[in-house]
């Protein structure tokens, strides 16, 4: 699931938000249309990946350990997918800001 979700962010997510610092206006079009329409799928299998993967790390323990590493794989993968688009944004905020005062 957490491979899923890292494909539909990436491709759906993150660069899309990429081009909307793009100083062309049609490009920054699109990239907000891009971020709007792939932001539901891509919450929903993120989500998706976090809560597999908490079950997945309950059910490890019942059976010594055995896909405790899928699961937390899952876990932490779906949780810094989630976080990845705002650090991406506060970064290029800044970005913007250091440009601007230059």
């Amino acid at each position: 699931m957490f491979f899923w979700a890292s494909g539909v962010v990436l491709l759906f997510w993150i660069a899309p938000i990429l081009l909307t610092f793009v100083p062309i206006n049609e490009m920054q079009t699109l990239g907000v249309i891009l971020v709007w329409a792939g932001a539901l799928p891509g919450l929903v299998l993120i989500v998706l990946a976090v809560v597999f993967g908490a079950i997945g790390l309950s059910r490890a323990r019942q059976v010594e350990g055995q896909g405790r590493s899928s699961a937390l794989t899952g876990l932490i993968g779906g949780i810094s997918l989630f976080l990845a688009p705002a650090v991406l944004g506060i970064v290029g905020i800044a970005a913007a800001v250091v440009l601007t005062n230059v």
